[in-house]
Formats: structure tokens, C-alpha cells, sequence
């Protein structure tokens, strides 16, 4: 009988992909916190907004208390407008009167936004934002000066939002009212609605949109402050998201090099001397990041050499008379059996270094 064996060698995966795939989120990592320091820059000049800078104010001070009280006595005073001016609108817009009060509502909201420009609490649309920096300033500048749009532009925004927009808007407003109302109650007098003479009926409509109209300025301010509130919390959020992505592929990126070390050790000491994999070495972001987490280098030649690291080394022994140097040319035997000592000597040190390094990393 013919038996044959057949001698199996388990070959060990070089971990040379760990070290690439470190290296890999490293650099992701550095994008991450590129992203991250731009959306906290832009987060710290928002907050330094003068509109904001006003919101907190308010808060700290509790006038938003106040303000949010008047802002509830707007929509209290619209509802009754609704009840009081429902006729004015139902002779006028027979269709759709509901409409006919949201547009007069529309009109009166925009001429409060504009008459509150022209206080210092509750301006907050004819403010400039701070720039970041000064090569920011010079850039506007620049802009300012080549494209000339974007003076058009603001000076067209001032006046769009200027008290004076928003005080000829309200007199307009307000004079379309009155004589709706007036024809309103004349009809009303007729079909015998009405006793002659109903003088408040004529004027209440005008002073309750005069009333909204004033109560409208601090409803804007409250709408904006609710807006900027959820608008930082939304920008809080997103921060905190791109930090602990950036935290986290930090985190991963020196796992993965750790662990390419131990595996990197465990290989050469498994393999043959022809197929030994030298160490590859970490990119410049991950060796700051090893650095950061370790406090030194692993993969630098300068701590491997540090003196807790060296080998003892036996001092030289000086040469005797005996001793006669061999003659050019000639080979020593056993000076070519010591030669090839060191080089095993040199392999055996250079494989405790990488077991400490590995040993240090974890």
C-alpha cells in the first residue's frame, strides 16, 4: 500500500492594509476637523450678530417676557378686527373675505417691521454682520468697489425697510380703511343696520389696525428671536455631529495603526527572513495623531533608541600581542563566524524594538 502526505504551511496575511487603511482616516479625520473648525467659525460669527447679541439681551434682561405678552395681544386684536371688519370685507371680496384679511394683515405686519427700524431695541434688519477678520473686511471692500450692485443693492434693502417706507405705508393703509369703513357703515344705515351717526363704527377698524400695527413690532422681534433660537440649536446640533465624526475617525485611525503594529510584530516573527515586511511608515496627520495619543512618536527611530529600549552591550575586549591580524585577502574563519553573530545579533534587536513599540502602543 502507497500512502502519500502532503505537508500544509499556513501562510500569515501581511497587515500592510491596516496601515494604509489608517492612514486612509487620518486624512478623512483632517477633513472632518477642516469641516468642523469652518462650521464653528461661522457659528461664533453668528453669534456676535448685533441681532442676536439684542435677543440675549432681551432674555437676560426678561423684556421677552413682556414682548411676548404684546405679541399675544396681537393676534387677539386681529381676531377681533376679524369680528368687527368681516362686513368691510364681505362687501369688498364677497368671494373670499378670509383672504381680503390676511392681505390687510400682511400690509400692516410689513409697515411694523419697517417702523421698527427706527428703535434701537427692536432694529434688526438695517444691521451689518461682523466680519471674521480683517482679510474678510478687505474683501468686501473689494467687491464693493469692483461690482457696484451691491451698494444698489443695500441702499435699495435700507430703504425697502426705513421707518419713513413704513410710516407712508401706514398712512396709506390706514386712510384705505377708513374710507371702507365708512362706505361699509353708510350701507349699513341704509338697510337700517345701523342708527345714524354710528361715528365708531366708521374709526374702530382704523384703530384696531393702528393698534396692530404698533403691536406688530414687538411680534416681529419675538418670531425672530424664536427663529435665531431654533436656528442655533439646529447649528448646535449640527457641530456636535461633525466633532464626534471627527473624534471617532481619530479614534479609529489609531486603533487600526496600533493594531497594524502588533500584527506587523507577530508576522516577522512568524516569517521567513525573505519575507519579512518592513514597517509602513504613518502619514504626517497620523503621526501627530499617535503623537497626541502617546505623548511621543512609536515609529520614530528616536524613541526606539531611547535608553530604556538599548540592548547591553559588552565593552570591547583590547587586542593582544598574540593577536596577529590575518593577512589581506585571506578569509578568517572565524572572523566570518562572528560576522554573521552580529548579523543575527542586529535582527534579534531590531525585533525587540518592534515588540516594545507594539508593547507601548497598547
Amino acid at each position: 500500500m502507497n500512502y502519500g502526505f502532503t505537508v500544509t504551511t499556513q501562510t500569515t496575511r501581511s497587515p500592510d492594509h491596516l496601515a494604509y487603511q489608517a492612514n486612509d482616516l487620518a486624512a478623512r479625520a483632517k477633513d472632518a476637523e477642516d469641516s468642523y473648525k469652518n462650521l464653528h467659525a461661522s457659528a461664533e460669527q453668528e453669534a456676535r450678530h448685533p441681532a442676536q447679541q439684542k435677543f440675549y439681551e432681551a432674555l437676560r434682561s426678561r423684556r421677552m417676557l413682556i414682548y411676548g405678552v404684546l405679541a399675544l395681544a396681537f393676534f387677539l386684536v386681529v381676531f377681533w378686527e376679524w369680528e368687527i371688519s368681516s362686513p368691510i370685507y364681505g362687501v369688498f371680496f364677497p368671494a373670499a373675505p378670509m383672504l381680503a384679511l390676511i392681505g390687510c394683515i400682511a400690509v400692516a405686519f410689513y409697515a411694523s417691521v419697517c417702523l421698527g427700524e427706527c428703535s434701537d431695541h427692536f432694529s434688526l434688519l438695517n444691521i451689518d454682520a461682523p466680519s471674521a477678520s480683517r482679510e474678510d473686511d478687505i474683501v468686501e471692500n473689494a467687491r464693493r468697489v469692483l461690482y457696484g450692485g451691491f451698494r444698489s443693492s443695500e441702499k435699495a434693502r435700507r430703504w425697502f425697510f426705513s421707518p419713513v417706507m413704513g410710516a407712508l405705508l401706514a398712512a396709506v393703509f390706514l386712510c384705505g380703511i377708513y374710507l371702507a369703513s365708512r362706505e361699509r357703515v353708510l350701507l349699513q344705515e341704509q338697510a337700517g343696520e345701523l342708527p345714524q351717526g354710528a361715528t365708531l363704527q366708521e374709526y374702530l377698524p382704523v384703530i384696531l389696525y393702528g393698534i396692530d400695527i404698533l403691536l406688530g413690532i414687538p411680534t416681529f422681534f419675538v418670531m425672530a428671536a424664536l427663529w435665531g433660537v431654533w436656528r442655533n440649536r439646529r447649528l448646535t446640533g449640527t457641530l456636535s455631529a461633525a466633532r464626534g465624526r471627527m473624534l471617532d475617525l481619530r479614534r479609529i485611525a489609531v486603533s487600526t495603526y496600533s493594531e497594524y503594529l502588533g500584527r506587523l510584530v507577530d508576522y516577522n516573527a512568524s516569517a521567513s527572513n525573505n519575507r519579512k515586511r518592513a514597517l509602513v511608515p504613518p502619514n504626517q496627520v497620523l503621526r501627530q495623531l499617535l503623537t497626541d495619543e502617546f505623548g511621543y512618536d512609536p515609529t520614530s527611530n528616536g524613541h526606539a533608541s531611547s535608553p530604556e529600549n538599548e540592548r547591553p552591550v559588552t565593552p570591547p575586549v583590547p587586542p593582544t600581542n598574540d593577536d596577529v591580524p590575518p593577512a589581506a585577502g585571506t578569509a578568517n574563519p572565524s572572523q566570518q563566524e562572528s560576522n554573521g553573530s552580529e548579523r543575527e545579533q542586529d535582527l534579534l534587536s531590531l525585533l525587540d524594538e518592534q515588540i516594545n513599540i507594539a508593547n507601548r502602543s497598547f
